[in-house]
């Protein structure tokens, strides 16, 4: 009687929407039949029907959901030689009943993993939209955390298609991200990961959205996760608020003297370089010469190498705009600006854009 409140329980008061859900309803009902055989009741089939069901799911689930991991890690983060990992889930996949295939969280993952195939192999919006789909469809079918944990390869799919493809995606890309701020799927206990709120800084100000960052900053400067100090952070957003309000000596008085983050010491010195170009300031190519030399030399271990490339093609790009040959050479502008949009990792990509279409 107690377990089978205990499956009553499950049921009733949890979402069937993750495999360690699978797996205690596996392991409840494998109790009552383990004791039904004790009792050697012949009376019924011990419902291992449901108990393979079960067990079926959380194998799968299990199997998606580190699938997506894997994938996710690959395509967004840093290339992974996963070889044939995926050919058993594949196989899997292609004999799948329609009882697990139309379960709502089975069926989010099988979207989910088919949209990140797409991107490692063909990328094709039809995975995207049917991913979309699929969580209006269900949506109510799963927990609040497990639709976070989906969203988010919704905004990494969107940013990679803005950073990759074409930068015609930031309002879609920004739009996103305020849409899942205001819906509460940024947050972990009221607060906001670092990344997170950078992100929405810098798309917010090339979407134009000037006054509604400001107030995001000030809202969120004391909501910061498992951050130190986290007004280093906050500082180096401002800089760049001001700086998209031109106010270029603010800009420079929010950047801190050093980071302790790898990252944000190479985004900092790289922006500090930005604001001297703006200011036509004497400094320049003094600090061009210093940021060029600490990129060249960052050690591989130190740095991801999409950062490291980005900012080596940052560097040749504007070293070729301060040429004085570039200034009104229609064809050569052209030809630059060809490979600043070509689908290749180049930091600040955008505003490199911009000064080269102001040297016409």
């Amino acid at each position: 009687n107690l377990v089978h409140n205990k499956l009553k329980t499950l049921s009733r008061e949890q979402p069937a929407d993750s495999s360690q859900y699978f797996y205690e309803y596996f392991s409840l009902e494998k109790k009552v039949i383990d004791f039904q055989k004790i009792d050697n009741n012949r009376r019924t089939d011990l419902q291992l029907p449901e108990l393979h069901f079960h067990l079926d799911a959380y194998y799968l689930l299990q199997k998606l959901e580190m699938a997506c991991q894997l994938l996710t890690r690959h395509v967004f983060i840093v290339p992974t030689d996963y070889g044939n990992r995926l050919h058993y889930l594949d196989l899997l996949i292609a004999e799948l009943d329609d009882a697990h295939r139309q379960m709502p969280i089975i069926a989010l993952y099988l979207g989910a993993y088919r949209l990140l195939k797409s991107l490692v192999e063909q990328d094709t919006e039809e995975y995207f939209e049917q991913f979309n789909e699929l969580l209006d469809r269900h949506r109510s079918a799963i927990s609040r955390q497990q639709e976070s944990i989906l969203q988010t390869l919704n905004r990494n799919y969107i940013l990679h298609k803005y950073q990759k493809v074409s930068h015609d995606y930031l309002p879609q890309v920004f739009h996103t991200y305020r849409k899942h701020l205001e819906a509460g799927l940024l947050y972990r206990d009221g607060l906001i990961l670092p990344s997170l709120f950078s992100n929405i800084v810098s798309l917010g100000l090339r979407q134009g959205e000037i006054k509604w960052v400001f107030r995001f900053i000030q809202e969120h400067r004391d909501r910061l996760l498992g951050l130190g100090d986290s007004d280093i952070l906050v500082q180096y957003n401002l800089a760049l608020y001001y700086f998209y309000t031109l106010d270029y000596d603010q800009a420079l008085q929010h950047l801190a003297p050093t980071y302790e983050d790898q990252f944000y010491k190479v985004t900092a010195r790289r922006f500090e370089l930005k604001i001297l170009y703006e200011q036509e300031s004497v400094l320049f190519d003094a600090k061009f010469d210093a940021f060029k030399m600490f990129i060249y030399r960052l050690p591989s271990s130190s740095v991801h190498f999409k950062n490291k490339t980005a900012n080596k093609r940052f560097l040749g790009l504007l070293r070729q705009i301060r040429r004085t040959n570039t200034y009104k050479n229609d064809s050569r502008i052209d030809k630059l600006l060809a490979k600043a949009r070509a689908p290749e990792y180049l930091a600040d990509k955008e505003w490199i854009i911009e000064k080269l279409e102001q040297m016409r």
